[in-house]
């Protein structure tokens, strides 16, 4: 497995993740098995959703034994009723975690920068020991170049794919 560094969190990751979005069609066994069969063939990167947590639980006992061993990343969505530090609280609870590696924000509508409330429960969550990084998630272009201009966040999740803008590409330029 090639490993790579994530973002600016010096993390070393498997170049391939695991996205556990759908997992909750899975049952438990289902679920433990994909984790194990993953975590075998290398993978160390795995990516929850506040939005989709119903398999953390299975998930939380199955890296119980390997926490030093994975990268655990979750994310959720923004909307103006989220409350950033509930999510985080959610997210640890479900998962029978102590600390989450990577915590990112999602939004397409807005940038959250140093003077937003969003912003500031990540750095007082990073403070208290919950989370170690925290990112942000867009699939808005505009927003993915504040998002990399501002330097405040350690990750920046945009798709990338073989269809994917010369502009789009643009991004990684900047990232660098």
């Amino acid at each position: 497995m090639e490993f790579v560094t994530l973002g600016k969190t010096n993390l070393m990751v498997s170049r391939s993740g695991l996205s556990t979005r759908r997992l909750e069609l899975v049952s438990s066994q289902g679920i433990t098995n994909i984790l194990n069969a993953s975590y075998q063939a290398g993978i160390n990167f795995y990516e929850f959703s506040c939005q989709a947590m119903e398999c953390a639980s299975d998930a939380g006992s199955f890296f119980y034994d390997k926490r030093k061993n994975v990268v655990i990343s979750v994310t959720t969505e923004v909307t103006d009723e989220t409350n950033i530090s509930s999510k985080i609280d959610f997210s640890l609870s479900k998962l029978y975690m102590d600390y989450i590696d990577v915590f990112n924000l999602k939004s397409d509508d807005k940038f959250f920068g140093k003077e937003s409330a969003e912003y500031n429960s990540l750095v007082c969550a990073k403070n208290d020991g919950k989370i170690n990084f925290f990112g942000f998630y867009t699939q808005n272009l505009d927003i993915a170049k504040q998002i990399i201009e501002s330097k405040l966040y350690d990750i920046i999740h945009f798709p990338l794919n073989l269809c994917s803008s010369d502009e789009e590409f643009e991004l990684v330029k900047l990232c660098q």
